[in-house]
């Protein structure tokens, strides 16, 4: 499954203006945690379509998340706010290590 994210539909022009002075530093994780809040989501985990097992169903993804474009807007400005200054870090910070960590399990990785 391909989920296409655009930074300018997906990241609103007031969100983005963090990574304007460093462009396009930051604007890859910005978009990797962006896409990890809304997947963690319980709004977004309510309105996804179930699988057969009960679980949101990932190929739901690319067009929940035309629905709720701008990503950025639909999850708040404390959410955000957090993850624009996260994404500027020079090294891996809280979301993008636990976001790291739960693909590790995901994967059978330990």
């Amino acid at each position: 499954m391909k989920i296409l994210l655009d930074v300018t539909r997906d990241l609103c022009d007031r969100h983005r203006e963090p990574l304007r002075e460093r462009w396009p530093e930051g604007a890859e994780s910005a978009m990797l945690l962006l896409f990890d809040a809304f997947c963690q989501d319980e709004r977004t985990i309510a309105m996804a379509p179930k699988c057969e097992h009960g679980d949101a169903n990932p190929e739901a993804l690319p067009n929940l998340i035309l629905e709720c474009s701008p990503i950025c807007c639909y999850l708040g400005d404390d959410v955000t706010s957090e993850i624009m200054a996260e994404s500027l870090l020079p090294h891996p910070g809280p979301r993008l290590t636990a976001m790291l960590e739960r693909q590790k399990r995901g994967l059978g990785e330990e």
